[in-house]
């Protein structure tokens, strides 16, 4: 197993983020994301206190993912061009 001291929340989001564009809507359990990156479920408590939490992080990284593809694909038009 990784050493809990090798993961980060940002990375943790990363993976989530990651499952949830690979395998559906739904957010991943803990379980799912812990065995990813070969740590104990209980290793992820220490960055996300409870699931909603969890889920929050990973939209609001999915929310600043779209909103940066949103502003390369209308590129440097104002708002009434895109």
């Amino acid at each position: 197993m990784a050493y809990p001291a090798k993961i980060s929340r940002a990375l943790i989001v990363q993976i989530a983020l990651r499952m949830v564009e690979e395998d559906g809507e739904e957010p991943p359990s803990l379980r799912a994301i812990a065995r990813r990156l070969n740590v104990a479920t209980n290793a992820l408590y220490n960055y996300f206190p409870d699931r909603a939490d969890l889920n929050a992080a990973i939209a609001l990284a999915g929310s600043r993912k779209m909103l940066s593809a949103v502003k390369r694909a209308i590129g440097g038009a104002d708002s009434r061009e895109a």
